[in-house]
């Protein structure tokens, strides 16, 4: 069989005004060994993981929205989360900053340390407090011996942590919400196209909104390759660029693993983030209640802010411009 590489790439938080904007690239190498149908990462580790929360004992990769919210908790995210990033050479336990360091680039890092609710991300730690580092070390060892076992490497992801005022800046910058948010996912995405490396490659991104046509970008950040458009449908659309193939799928985080393991460290950073941000608040306001960021909430989070007399003279570092 030829070898392959296989990518996926989710964001988290985009329709938020509160809190950052999270993309997460994930990549796996799978050698002549591997085996499964389709050759896909599900199939090949299905002993290993599962699409869903269940009592197999199986970690469960799948979409974050399935795996997560305030009432089902952090655990089941936090747990796929760091056996994998962990297995990918995050060295765990760990410090958040330490974290976002091993996947983030130094701009991320520079605009998280000028933010100032997210001043304690080097105390708070990974796990989340209440967790087992054992358990979770022993977790790494098992799945990368898995992936071994079965031809498979995972390289370390790739992550953009965006807050507020780079956020901003970008929509400025770019004019407008999809110019900008286009410019965030660029690098990831041109880096997984352009990846060094022998065989066939693939690269799986969740499909947002309607948006069906991706050529014109493709060919801004690939403009040496020849580029085809194999299909432009309501659900998905695919183009190879050079011998390159990218899927821009709706649901994708539901179908390749890649991607749902993207969506989830994804949704795990900005999980955390959020609660850097709520514990910062609710110090500057006593019995401000918690936010998720998103709009509704957030202008009551905002009022109550402005009623302490707390809003901060630069709006721009604590609001997202929609």
């Amino acid at each position: 069989m030829t070898p392959i590489t296989l990518s996926g790439l989710d964001e988290a938080a985009l329709g938020p005004s509160l809190g950052p904007f999270c993309v997460c690239l994930t990549t796996f190498q799978l050698s002549s060994l591997s085996d499964g149908p389709a050759r896909e990462i599900y199939g090949i580790l299905s002993d290993l993981i599962t699409r869903e929360k269940d009592k197999s004992g199986r970690l469960a990769i799948a979409d974050s929205k399935v795996l997560y919210s305030p009432s089902i908790g952090i655990n089941t995210l936090e747990t796929g989360v760091t056996a994998f990033i962990g297995a990918a050479g995050v060295s765990l336990p760990c410090s958040f900053a330490d974290l976002l360091r091993s996947l983030c680039p130094p701009s991320d890092i520079k605009a998280l340390m000028e933010t100032p609710w997210f001043a304690a991300a080097g105390e708070f730690p990974v796990p989340w407090p209440g967790e087992k580092p054992g358990r979770t070390l022993k977790l790494n060892t098992d799945v990368k011996a898995h992936m071994e076992n079965r031809g498979l490497r995972m390289e370390l992801p790739e992550l953009r942590f965006v807050p507020a005022r780079t956020f901003n800046k970008a929509l400025d910058d770019h004019g407008g919400k999809g110019g900008a948010v286009r410019a965030i996912i660029s690098p990831l995405l041109e880096h997984a196209i352009s990846g060094i490396g022998s065989g066939e490659r693939r690269i799986t991104v969740d499909r947002q909104g309607g948006r069906r046509y991706y050529g014109e970008w493709l060919a801004e950040l690939m403009p040496s390759a020849p580029l085809r458009a194999l299909e432009e449908g309501r659900k998905r659309s695919v183009y190879e660029v050079g011998d390159r193939r990218i899927e821009f799928l709706v649901g994708a985080d539901g179908i390749r693993m890649e991607t749902a393991l993207a969506s989830m460290i994804a949704k795990y950073v900005r999980e955390t983030a959020m609660r850097l941000f709520n514990s910062w608040w609710a110090e500057k306001v006593p019995g401000i209640r918690f936010t998720a960021g998103y709009p509704q909430d957030a202008r009551r989070f905002l009022s109550d802010i402005e009623a302490a007399g707390a809003m901060p003279e630069d709006r721009d570092l604590l609001i997202r411009r929609l």
